[in-house]
Formats: C-alpha cells, sequence, structure tokens
C-alpha cells in the first residue's frame, strides 16, 4: 500500500475588533452541544490520515486554556502547535506556515527546494460541520 502524502493544516482562529462575533462571543469558543466550535475542527483534522501537525493561530492564553478544558491531547494523535496570532488573517497564515517548515539554517540549496512547493491545508475555526 502506497504512503499517503501528509499536508500540515493551520487553523486560523483569530480575533480581534473587526472580527465577527457570534453572541458576543470568540466564534473559535463558541460552545455547540457541550463542545467549542473549534473541538469540532481539531478532531475532524486528527482523524483525516493526510493531516500531519496542526497549527492553531489565535488568541494563544485563551486557546491553551480551552483546549485544555476540552481534554484536548496536544501531542497525539497529531502534534497541536498553538501560535499566537498577528494582525491580520494573512499574516496569520503566514506566520504558521513558515511554523510549520523544518529549520533551514545549515542546510545546502537542495535541502531547502524541497521545501519550494509545500503545501498545507487552511482552515477557518468556525467550520465545525467539516469532516474529514
Amino acid at each position: 500500500m502506497r504512503d499517503l502524502m501528509k499536508y500540515d493544516a493551520i487553523l486560523v482562529a483569530g480575533e480581534n475588533k473587526y472580527s465577527y462575533h457570534v453572541c458576543n462571543q470568540y466564534k473559535a469558543l463558541l460552545r455547540l452541544n457541550d463542545k467549542y466550535c473549534i473541538q469540532y475542527v481539531i478532531e475532524a483534522l486528527q482523524a483525516a490520515p493526510t493531516i500531519g501537525d496542526i497549527y492553531i493561530v489565535g488568541h494563544k492564553k485563551r486557546l491553551i486554556s480551552a483546549l485544555r478544558d476540552a481534554r484536548i491531547d496536544f501531542k497525539q494523535p497529531k502534534k497541536i502547535h498553538i501560535l499566537e496570532q498577528k494582525s491580520n488573517l494573512l499574516e496569520n497564515v503566514w506566520y504558521a506556515f513558515l511554523q510549520s517548515l523544518p529549520p533551514l539554517n545549515d542546510r545546502n540549496d537542495a535541502d531547502i527546494a524541497a521545501f519550494v512547493n509545500k503545501a498545507v491545508l487552511v482552515v477557518p475555526c468556525d467550520s465545525p460541520l467539516i469532516t474529514t
């Protein structure tokens, strides 16, 4: 059986003064059937065989607290990296993408060229109906 190609996922969960809130609540942490909205997305990404690591960009302290409360394991079945948000969506995605690259110091041009075509999956935190 052929090994599946794995893609890292970037889960955008940022919030700022321009973010749209639902019921005056940060969308990622909106409760739906006793789960956070973001929890549904994480569970789908963890179950997808083609997803590697998961990078979540948002209000780091609030996300860590909520995900620990939800008993999300940050190490398995997939490693979850929580990153502090930047000033806008584009910066959040670019920052997470750069964090998904292995350290490039002391690598030759051939090693770096392998990352030129790296693809990632970008998913919004407010898509609780996502499936694997």
